[in-house]
């Protein structure tokens, strides 16, 4: 199935890692800055449903991780 690029990203960096044995570990000295495009969009309360909705979903077996997290990144 095919990743969002930031997680496909990610999993390639680690994957590179275990072939050189090395680890990713996560930096606590960089601050990172997020796009808020959604949260303009929509707003706040709409993360609240959204939880909501998509652990549901997840539950019933209706979809993988991936698949949620496509369809609301790429999903208008």
């Amino acid at each position: 199935m095919r990743h969002p690029e930031d997680v496909r990203f990610l999993l390639d960096l680690r994957g590179l890692g275990r072939e050189r044995g090395q680890r990713l570990v996560r930096t606590t000295s960089v601050k990172a800055i997020a796009s808020a495009r959604k949260f303009d969009a929509h707003g706040d309360w709409h993360y609240f449903g959204l939880l909501w909705r998509y652990a549901l979903w997840l539950l019933l077996g209706r979809g993988s991780f991936e698949e949620v997290a496509r369809r609301y990144w790429y999903g208008g």
